[in-house]
């Protein structure tokens, strides 16, 4: 999946169709914009979990975990609103398991996404 979102392109309907065919993609944009109204300080670098069921059609799903870094609850996470992460995977210091919510996070910004139903 990751692989196929990085090399095409998914503002073609047909590439956008075959992601919704590997990932649940409104659970996704939802929970990229929970995290965002949260203003999580150390996501979409860590605390990501993602889970899909063992199936032929197990589509990928996102959950929230440890948010307590979260409307600066802690400390040294000051929250001065909504936080949009700006980096790209390959440009995110120190280690990460970005790497799957942020090519997802190239899913989100489709125009074919922009019509999802958020519930």
């Amino acid at each position: 999946m990751l692989d196929f979102i990085e090399h095409h392109d998914l503002s073609i309907d047909e590439n956008f169709a075959v992601v919704q065919t590997m990932m649940e993609t409104a659970n996704f944009a939802e929970y990229c914009l929970f995290e965002i109204y949260l203003s999580n300080q150390d996501w979409p670098w860590t605390n990501i979990k993602y889970w899909r069921p063992r199936t032929s059609d197990g589509r990928w799903r996102w959950l929230y975990y440890d948010l307590d870094r979260t409307f600066g609850a802690m400390a040294d996470s000051i929250s001065t609103g909504p936080r949009i992460p700006k980096a790209p995977a390959e440009s995110i210091p120190g280690p990460t398991s970005c790497s799957s919510t942020c090519s997802g996070m190239k899913v989100s910004r489709t125009p074919s996404s922009t019509a999802m139903p958020i519930t």
